[in-house]
């Protein structure tokens, strides 16, 4: 907020005029996640791992803009930079992997899967607009590895991932 006077240490009933914005966030958010994991030996080194994982997220961001009126001498919205932004992302997960080790535990193997369907909305108040994405991905990954001494290890690794934005993003 900016004021103008036509002098310095001017009193209230001096002002020339006024000019300015205020603006205000307010920010609601919720997450809530599950998780069981399974982990199963299997003998001489190898073993099965398997998971689910459920997570609910839900934000709720109202941002206003409100822009000096000289006329009313009030604060109005400003609709061009105001705006609330609803948005629900559920993902639900299973993964599983197996690792085996050959060869006097010399070569291990790892091989996995993470399979995960998800469901979002989004919805923009000041219009109406609704968005939803329901999807479903594969993400495999595989692991090599040869152990030549105790100190020297060769390992290749081979995954496939997605980075999602940030709520506020």
């Amino acid at each position: 907020d900016v004021a103008y006077y036509n002098k310095d240490n001017a009193t209230e009933e001096e002002l020339l005029r006024r000019q300015g914005y205020k603006r205000q966030n307010e920010s609601e958010s919720h997450n809530a996640s599950f998780r069981a994991d399974y982990y199963k030996p299997l003998g001489r080194g190898n073993r099965l791992e398997m998971g689910i994982k459920s997570k609910i997220s839900y934000s709720d961001r109202d941002y206003n803009s409100l822009l000096f009126n000289q006329a009313t001498n009030e604060y109005t919205n400003n609709p061009y930079e105001s705006n609330r932004f609803k948005y629900t992302e559920n993902i639900n997960s299973f993964y599983a992997s197996l690792t085996n080790k050959y060869f006097d535990k010399k070569l291990s193997v790892r091989l996995g899967l993470r399979m995960e369907q998800t469901n979002t909305k989004g919805e923009q108040v000041n219009n109406g607009e609704i968005n939803t994405l329901h999807y479903f991905n594969v993400f495999p990954n595989v692991r090599l590895g040869y152990k030549f001494s105790d100190d020297k290890e060769l390992g290749l690794n081979y995954s496939y991932r997605l980075r999602r934005p940030w709520s506020s993003q």
